[in-house]
């Protein structure tokens, strides 16, 4: 099977969730957390091969900063918005790097993930300027034997925000 390999940046933090409860990130000193962003992968195949791929090769990818869900940023293929450059390629180098410093997860189940085509795609694709409305395509499509990562990510933002409280609340930064 083919896949496309286009990616874009997604923001973990939902941008509500970060105006809302930014300065308590910054009082807590974990203002940098409210920026995590992941990369994500556009085509729903791409995203369930990957879900599906060998342990070490999903945690390859997790540990290189991807997710294993779908956001579409709404640029063409084979383009990705100009903001996300830095990032992008500091997550295609940790990628690249992981790969080499794994090479044994090289004779893994990659599930058709085709490393040669991820790094066609990443030497051809451009930056291009947004324009217009971005919006998320939605959650990944449902998979039997894996969980949805949405989900994991869902509920990792809200620990991280009730962690925030809950430490705040004991060492007395908040008090009532």
């Amino acid at each position: 099977m083919s896949f496309k390999y286009d990616f874009d940046m997604f923001s973990v933090v939902p941008d509500e969730m970060k105006q809302e409860f930014q300065n308590a990130f910054d009082d807590l000193g974990m203002g940098g957390q409210a920026s995590e962003e992941v990369a994500l992968f556009r085509d729903p195949a791409l995203a369930v091969a990957l879900q599906n791929a060998d342990d070490e090769v999903r945690q390859l990818f997790l540990n290189a900063g991807f997710g294993l869900n779908i956001y579409d940023s709404g640029a063409p293929d084979d383009r990705y918005l100009a903001k996300d450059e830095e990032r992008r390629t500091a997550c295609i180098n940790r990628f690249a790097q992981r790969v080499i410093n794994e090479r044994d997860v090289l004779s893994r189940n990659w599930n058709g993930f085709d490393i040669d085509a991820f790094l066609d795609h990443v030497s051809r694709a451009s930056a291009i300027e947004e324009t217009g409305v971005i919006e998320e395509t939605g959650p990944a499509p449902e998979i039997v034997e894996k969980p949805k990562h949405s989900n994991v990510i869902r509920l990792a933002s809200l620990g991280v925000v009730a962690a925030s409280v809950v430490l705040a609340l004991t060492t007395g930064a908040w008090s009532f």
